[in-house]
């Protein structure tokens, strides 16, 4: 299963890469400004999708990383593909967090799908805000994510809120879902593995 990720990762990847390649070629050629314009947007949002796609892949080997910076990159790359243009403020609340790849890969993908839920609410104040944490406290990793959006009466069949679950009771952890006044809040709280403990070289999953 493992193989079979990485082989799909690695080809989505070479589909945005030809995919970037073709816009950026047709906006050389093209001499109209409006056109190179637009097609300089769907090529920026584009790279940052493969961003995500990137930061999101099985990692290679198991070691110690900084979670902060992986967050950070993560979250600049969900906001300016996916919610800049919809208004949507997505802000990460920095924290110290040096954490083992195996793990950080499983946050990165709750990360994504607690924020794609997110942006999927309806808000009506305005300006419309996520907000991202994620630290480490003694043996145990926590992370949350926080909206003022309204979420949908069905939202507890949200496949997306399954899939979070799911990744959860795989890192040995726990998965909350509540409303704190007009608050959303989702939080995961799982065991913390620090691959630095047993050895493990220190190096980032992102570049």
């Amino acid at each position: 299963m493992r193989l079979l990720l990485e082989e799909l990762t690695h080809r989505v990847g070479g589909e945005f890469a030809a995919a970037i390649r073709t816009i950026s070629g047709a906006a050389a050629l093209t001499r109209h400004d409006e056109v190179k314009s637009a097609l300089a947007a769907v090529q920026c949002r584009l790279e940052n999708f493969a961003r995500i796609h990137g930061a999101l892949r099985v990692p290679e080997f198991r070691t110690s990383i900084d979670g902060c910076a992986y967050l950070r990159q993560l979250c600049e790359a969900i906001s300016l593909s996916r919610l800049q243009f919809r208004g949507i403020r997505l802000e990460l609340l920095e924290r110290e967090l040096q954490i083992d790849s195996e793990q950080c890969w499983r946050l990165g993908m709750i990360v994504s799908e607690l924020v794609a839920n997110a942006a999927r609410h309806s808000f009506v104040s305005r300006p419309a805000h996520i907000w991202v944490a994620a630290a480490r406290r003694g043996a145990l990793t926590w992370c949350r994510v926080e909206d003022t959006g309204v979420a949908s009466e069905s939202e507890s069949e949200n496949r997306g809120l399954r899939i979070v679950d799911a990744l959860a009771r795989e890192l040995h952890g726990e998965f909350e879902h509540s409303h704190r006044g007009e608050v959303s809040v989702a939080t995961v709280i799982f065991p913390t593995v620090c691959a630095s403990d047993s050895g493990f070289p220190v190096a980032r999953l992102l570049r």
